[in-house]
């Protein structure tokens, strides 16, 4: 609260959130996410010194964000700076000291301030005997001529040079964000490290009577989603920030942003062999800290997945995941156009500020919540499932690509649309 309080603590929040004084809004809004992604408790649980920050950034973030207790918070801000409790503006404040120490001006006295008349002044003319000196004017008009010139030298080279840094510090900002995605693959959780391999262990098949479908328990993380072995390639994309535009995925050919607006976003990635190394996409979505509402998660291989489970005839070979009111299912179906089966269902896989794991490959998937904990993750695997291998389809011929959608669907009405998903990273898996 910016009051008394803040004059005793003397906290500076632009400090606090790494901004300047003149800061817009939408920069300290970036300042405040990086910042309360990083010391939330529940990235540091049990950490007191990352909760007492956490604290911090919210409170200056509640200040900063509010243009009333902005204005109010930099008076104060002023005041202290200087040593005065002064809370005026720093304008009214040198006006009225500026016309504290104004002098009155007084009339001027004939008599007291007359002078004689000063006697014509000679002009000087110099004698041609005076040598070089002559010549003063066209050595100066020379000098100068010298010195623009290597300023001008010395400006193309500091632009060239600020040029060249430019490019080097984008390709390094490029590798650093792709390293740093596949790093927050596994940041969502803490994972304990374990030297058993995973074991497999068949779980009854609820609602699902057709014995080809198998869905296991794993007592660990897959190998392949842990970002310090370097498997596959990463990249990242914010939704919350309004722009979901803005992210570095561009460098990963696979990876294609067909549609993208505010909070909505849709992509295609593209795993046909001829063309890609890679074969299966892992998604790590990350909830806001509001309830998820809606679809939040729409994963398909056809391009008019609707939620539903199904689509618009173009694939035979159908499957789909979604992810709606925080419930996730996955269905497949072989062999008959524009229907699914619902193969899983969980009612309450995600919720606000928890976060999800979704594998797809040919025949599996495979994904993780909150609720499995640190050390488990789970699976089906069943040819009703995404099939990209170069199976033969009846519909569409062979299907490589995977469809996938944050806070709508793939394909239908604006009533479709969901709200929650703050930021998604994606991973190419071989």
């Amino acid at each position: 609260m910016v009051g008394s309080g803040w004059i005793m603590k003397r906290i500076d929040y632009y400090k606090v959130l790494g901004v300047e004084s003149r800061a817009s809004a939408d920069t300290i809004k970036k300042a405040y996410r990086k910042l309360a992604m990083e010391y939330h408790p529940d990235r540091r649980p049990g950490d007191a010194k990352a909760m007492e920050k956490f604290k911090e950034i919210a409170e200056a973030y509640s200040v900063l964000s509010n243009p009333t207790k902005r204005a109010t918070y930099d008076r104060q801000r002023m005041g202290v700076e200087t040593g005065s409790s002064y809370s005026r503006p720093y304008e009214a404040y040198e006006t009225q000291t500026q016309r504290s120490h104004r002098r009155p001006t007084q009339p001027p006295d004939p008599a007291t301030e007359w002078t004689p008349p000063r006697p014509p002044r000679t002009p000087h003319i110099r004698p041609e005997t005076e040598g070089l000196f002559k010549y003063a004017h066209v050595v100066s008009y020379g000098a100068v001529a010298v010195f623009a010139l290597m300023l001008v030298c010395y400006l193309f080279y500091a632009i060239s040079e600020t040029s060249s840094q430019e490019n080097r510090s984008a390709t390094t900002r490029r590798n650093s964000a792709n390293y740093m995605a596949a790093q927050t693959v596994t940041a969502q959780v803490s994972r304990r490290m374990t030297q058993e391999a995973p074991t497999q262990v068949a779980l009854a098949q609820t609602g699902t009577p057709d014995p080809v479908m198998t869905r296991r328990v794993l007592n660990a993380w897959p190998e392949e989603w842990i970002a310090n072995n370097h498997v596959g390639a990463a990249c990242s994309i914010e939704l919350d920030s309004g722009d979901s535009g803005e992210t570095d995925c561009g460098d990963l050919g696979p990876i294609e942003v067909v549609y993208s607006y505010g909070q909505e976003l849709l992509l295609r990635i593209n795993l046909d062999p001829a063309q890609t190394e890679y074969r299966r996409v892992l998604f790590v979505v990350q909830y806001g800290r509001g309830k998820p509402t809606g679809w939040t998660v729409n994963i398909g291989d056809s391009r008019s997945n609707d939620g539903f489970g199904g689509d618009a005839g173009h694939q035979v070979n159908n499957a789909e995941i979604q992810v709606n009111d925080g419930r996730l299912s996955i269905y497949g179906r072989n062999g008959v156009p524009r229907a699914s089966q619902e193969l899983v269902r969980i009612d309450e896989a995600v919720e606000a500020g928890s976060a999800l794991a979704i594998e797809v490959g040919d025949g599996r998937v495979r994904w993780w919540h909150d609720a499995l904990g640190q050390d488990s993750a789970e699976e089906v695997v069943s040819p009703y499932l995404f099939a990209l291998g170069g199976q033969t389809d009846g519909k569409g011929g062979v299907n490589y690509q995977v469809y996938a959608a944050f806070d709508r669907v793939v394909w239908g009405a604006a009533n479709r649309n969901g709200d929650g998903v703050m930021q998604v990273d994606i991973r190419l898996l071989p």
